[in-house]
């Protein structure tokens, strides 16, 4: 008895600092995402059916989209819709799609440590890797956004 109830407090207290590395993580990038304008009917198709983004979406290997083109070019609109819309996965259980909106003028998304926070909070937070990541939060608690 004494034993099950030690397990099931150092339980609380890993699933308490998990919790604590996920809040220290976190901010508001689904409102970010959802502040982008939704595209129009029959725009951004020639991504989509561009073969470059069909063998990337295809491939069984993990690999990083980056999208990128200039200023004014609808990039956050192109890539609200490959989140909303799931076009970047066949299989929406096994994947996991990270995202991070930058923003000209908004200090809190032009810095590359809030797109890798959030990033990280999103691995996280859909799949059972937060538990690698508890000895960081044990050597900086609540100061792991500033060691990255």
């Amino acid at each position: 008895m004494f034993e099950a109830s030690q397990a099931s407090r150092q339980q609380d207290r890993r699933d308490d600092k998990e919790a604590e590395l996920l809040e220290s993580l976190a901010s508001d990038y689904k409102s970010d995402k959802d502040s982008v304008s939704g595209r129009a009917s029959g725009t951004c198709e020639w991504f989509f059916e561009d073969h470059r983004f069909l063998e990337w979406r295809d491939s069984k290997h993990s690999r990083l989209l980056w999208v990128f083109a200039g200023p004014e070019c609808e990039k956050s609109v192109l890539s609200r819709s490959l989140i909303d819309d799931r076009r970047v996965c066949i299989n929406v259980m096994t994947s996991i799609v990270c995202y991070f909106f930058f923003k000209d003028g908004q200090e809190q998304r032009m810095r590359g440590v809030n797109a890798l926070s959030v990033m990280l909070h999103q691995l996280f937070e859909n799949i059972a890797l937060v538990s690698h990541a508890l000895a960081s939060v044990k050597s900086y608690g609540k100061k792991l956004r500033d060691a990255f």
